[in-house]
């Protein structure tokens, strides 16, 4: 007999299965399936967005289960076809749930703006440090070969000596100053902005298709810089800045200020400054040697070699291409400051 119930209840069972599976969709059981629990917070795909939607999600089927038969009922009477509402709402939460997973962090944002700033950073870095080493390397150069004691004899071999002449000579080929006219002699009441009026009207007076820039020369340290006796105007090359002074030497084109007669010659370029500077040191420093006491002590200034002379006889001599010069006996153990 308890064979005979078992038989009858696992007849029960297999009528029941064959019945849910040929029986139709339950719109409600549908949508409890569509509103399943999710994953738990441990799982791998879990994440907080996702558990917030998840959330609503849940209470928004429990809202389904209420009022499934009301919206299956309202569209079977309806003239036409329409979704439920919570299909509607599902689709909606299903959009929302595509573009909260295609949105970036603000982690993802975080790591992409640091990956832009180091990738900016080697890319500057690559550019700019060859260039700081070469710069740094011909400065070093530069301070080696100018570093010499003023002596009598150079220990430099001569293959040195006329890498350092090359050196000079192009140097000098780029200095500002061979495109330039100088104004001399200001009188110390001129301030520096009156000078520059004062240029600016003499040259748009008698120079007035000629395109110039004006400035003033400072001397001293950078921390207490103070206006010079030189102003000056530059032309656009050094041709330019020639043609202005051969025009103004026939013209007869004055500039006076305060009854003060300015100067106007070519600019003196740093290596000629320089030059100019040791020959009148080396004046100086023999001048005041007891051992010129009561003597005749004068400058030549004709090239290729300028002296300074004691009694007619060579104290110091610079050659065209030295930017110091050489001192010579009794003055040899005189240096350069």
């Amino acid at each position: 007999m308890t064979g005979a119930r078992a038989g009858k209840a696992a007849s029960k069972n297999a009528t029941g299965e064959d019945q849910a599976a040929d029986a139709p969709c339950d719109p409600n059981v549908a949508k409890r399936k569509l509103f399943a629990a999710p994953p738990e917070h441990g799982s791998a795909t879990s994440s907080p967005l996702k558990d917030k939607l998840e959330k609503l999600r849940r209470f928004t089927g429990r809202s389904v289960d209420e009022t499934a038969a009301t919206a299956v009922g309202s569209a079977a009477s309806s003239s036409g076809p329409s979704e439920p509402p919570s299909d509607l709402l599902l689709a909606a939460l299903g959009d929302i749930s595509t573009k909260l997973d295609k949105m970036a962090l603000k982690s993802d944002i975080d790591d992409l703006r640091a990956d832009i700033t180091k990738q900016t950073k080697l890319s500057i870095a690559e550019a700019i440090d060859p260039l700081k080493d070469e710069m740094a390397d011909l400065k070093d150069r530069v301070i080696t070969l100018e570093s010499r004691p003023c002596t009598s004899t150079s220990s430099a071999p001569q293959t040195t000596s006329k890498e350092i002449a090359e050196l000079r000579r192009s140097l000098n080929e780029v200095d500002p100053a061979l495109k330039r006219a100088s104004f001399l002699d200001w009188p110390v009441a001129i301030s520096a902005e009156q000078r520059l009026q004062e240029m600016q009207t003499f040259m748009a007076v008698n120079f007035p298709t000629t395109p110039v820039e004006f400035g003033n020369k400072f001397i001293g340290p950078y921390s207490d810089r103070k206006l010079s006796g030189s102003s000056w105007v530059e032309f656009r090359n050094k041709e330019a800045a020639a043609n202005f002074l051969n025009k103004l030497k026939t013209s007869n084109s004055d500039l006076v200020v305060n009854g003060t007669s300015i100067q106007i010659k070519p600019a003196q370029t740093k290596l000629k400054s320089t030059r100019n500077y040791a020959m009148r040191k080396a004046f100086e420093l023999i001048k005041a040697c007891p051992t010129s006491l009561n003597k005749n002590v004068e400058i030549d200034w004709n090239m290729p070699v300028r002296k300074v002379t004691v009694d007619s006889v060579d104290a110091f001599t610079q050659h065209k291409n030295d930017i110091h010069g050489t001192f010579h006996a009794p003055f040899q153990s005189l240096e350069m400051p």
